[in-house]
């Protein structure tokens, strides 16, 4: 946010750092997606493409956990007077 913005609106949250979670959008996406191909879907999924769907979810699981490892960790609010 730009430290210009003034006002009641902004007096408590300028200048506090934020992060956007684009992980959690990814993980609800892909949670949504093999929850319905696992108990919603009418029709059998082929072993392939569950082989696939498998694949994608280790390779998730190793970016979240890279990401996780490289990202500083959140700061307290004491830490940020």
């Amino acid at each position: 946010m730009k430290r210009d913005y003034k006002g009641p609106r902004y007096d408590t949250i300028v200048g506090m750092p934020f992060e956007i979670q684009v992980r959690t959008i990814l993980m609800d996406a892909w949670a949504n997606v093999s929850h319905y191909l696992a108990y919603k879907s009418d029709i059998d999924v082929p072993i392939n493409l569950q082989r696939d769907f498998y694949a994608l979810g280790g390779l998730f699981t190793s970016l979240i956990a890279t990401s996780s490892c490289s990202s500083s960790p959140a700061r307290s609010p004491e830490s940020r007077q």
